[in-house]
């Protein structure tokens, strides 16, 4: 009996404070992040496809269709060419650079708003929603990578075409950077304890699930690389070469929160609040490459090899029924890296409470 008449004073005492305070709450907060984490594991791709092997025409020599001079099995190619004539110039190709994970979540300010229902003095639950910039950017030494890939095209082109009965010689490589934007926006439903209250001050700790959805654009660089001459003074060849390194990502994934802080109430509807809390969800930045290879059909019609095994073949025309090397289809999204694991950032705010 004494047990249980001290539980119901308890629960009594507890419904006279709750009755004395709004049942509702209203929160506006700004912050930033403290702290942020960007997982890096993943799965690298295992081989870049190789092309078809392509005619030419007879002979030892030997050649493939290709999409791109930049990475994989059209750098291989190029470099094996120049190897067997001898001459310096090497392509340095992407593949080790993509890899990889390209990319990283820059986080920064942070501003939200909070309705809360109080279901005791003590106990709540609550709607929280976060907006929050963050871009997508490359992590150091990509676009150096991307840079020295596109210098060493011009030391390979030139090198193996000084080598031919070739005039009006002319290389090229550029690249062209794109930067990411963008912002998430994070949505919790969390239960929300507070602690005895002390000289007005209201410690708490809160824990909950939500999602969050990502948007913006995606850092994206280009490399372009073209290619022309006349062989014999006569005959032109014009090729283009267009590789592009980016970033795939999920727009939203399940997130989970532990936090806490504490309220301090300057009136019956007025307070403060001080929040930290920890978000965590699974992450997946996927590094991407495509390709747009491109050959100029022009008079008077050509078709020449490099005449090594294995060779380069350059065409101006179909009517040979022997395409350029450089013709293997457009590459569109293919995955070098799969990316995995966790992503963890720490929020800290300050919010104006509203009791209603």
């Amino acid at each position: 009996m004494l047990v249980l008449g001290t539980g119901m004073l308890v629960f009594a005492a507890d419904a006279r404070a709750q009755s004395s305070l709004p049942p509702w709450e209203l929160e506006v907060h700004a912050g930033g992040h403290v702290m942020s984490s960007n997982p890096t594991s993943g799965t690298p791709i295992v081989e870049f496809p190789v092309g078809p092997p392509l005619p030419t025409g007879g002979g030892a020599s030997l050649t493939r269709a290709v999409s791109s001079w930049y990475f994989g099995d059209g750098a291989r190619l190029l470099n094996d060419v120049n190897v067997r004539f001898g001459v310096p110039g090497r392509i340095t190709p992407l593949d080790t650079a993509v890899s990889r994970a390209i990319a990283e979540r820059k986080d920064g300010a942070v501003f939200g708003a909070r309705v809360a229902r109080y279901l005791t003095r003590r106990i709540a639950l609550e709607l929280n929603i976060d907006y929050a910039p963050s871009k997508l950017e490359f992590v150091d030494g990509v676009n150096a990578a991307i840079e020295a890939t596109s210098t060493s095209f011009l030391a390979a082109w030139r090198d193996l075409l000084g080598t031919g009965f070739t005039f009006n010689n002319s290389v090229t490589s550029t690249t062209a950077s794109v930067a990411g934007n963008g912002h998430d926006i994070t949505t919790t439903g969390a239960l929300r304890f507070h602690f005895p209250e002390s000289h007005g001050w209201r410690p708490y700790v809160t824990g909950g699930a939500g999602v969050i959805v990502y948007d913006g654009k995606a850092p994206s660089a280009t490399l372009t690389g073209d290619y022309g001459f006349l062989f014999g003074n006569t005959f032109p060849i014009n090729e283009q070469d267009i590789a592009t390194v980016s970033v795939r990502t999920k727009d939203s994934a399940a997130l989970g929160m532990l936090g806490g802080g504490v309220e301090y109430d300057f009136s019956r509807r007025h307070g403060l609040r001080a929040d930290v809390r920890l978000e965590f969800h699974s992450s997946r930045v996927d590094t991407v490459l495509s390709a747009q290879p491109s050959v100029t059909l022009q008079p008077p019609s050509f078709v020449v090899a490099t005449g090594l095994s294995p060779s380069i073949q350059f065409s101006n025309s179909t009517i040979f029924g022997r395409p350029s090397s450089l013709s293997g289809p457009d590459v569109n999204d293919l995955e070098t890296f799969n990316g995995a694991g966790t992503r963890t950032r720490v929020r800290v705010s300050i919010g104006y409470v509203v009791h209603f």
